[in-house]
């Protein structure tokens, strides 16, 4: 079967979208962060959107190339560094 490109695209939009929004925070004092739940939320849920994506990406690869099913969201991304889509540290970490 054939990669879905535009739904690949779509989630990297989504990733891109929101580390763009989390390099926001890097210039905000800690303090000032850990105090704002408003903000702590924000970040929780960019990052939430985040992972979400890249299983979702994952999800699709393994699914389209037929690859060996994953028992957990982790070993999705050793078979795709197993299978030289990813790059193997990257899986691993």
């Amino acid at each position: 079967m054939e990669l879905d490109k535009e739904s690949i695209q779509g989630r990297i939009d989504i990733i891109d979208r929101n580390l763009e929004f989390l390099n926001s925070y890097q210039k905000i004092d800690k303090k000032s962060y850990i105090t704002s739940y408003k903000d702590v939320q924000a970040v929780k849920y960019s990052l939430f959107e985040i992972i979400e994506a890249c299983i979702d990406i994952a999800s699709h690869i393994i699914s389209e190339k037929g690859f060996e099913s994953a028992e957990s969201y982790s070993e999705m991304f050793i078979t795709l560094g197993r299978e030289n889509i990813i790059d193997s540290e990257l899986a691993e970490s």
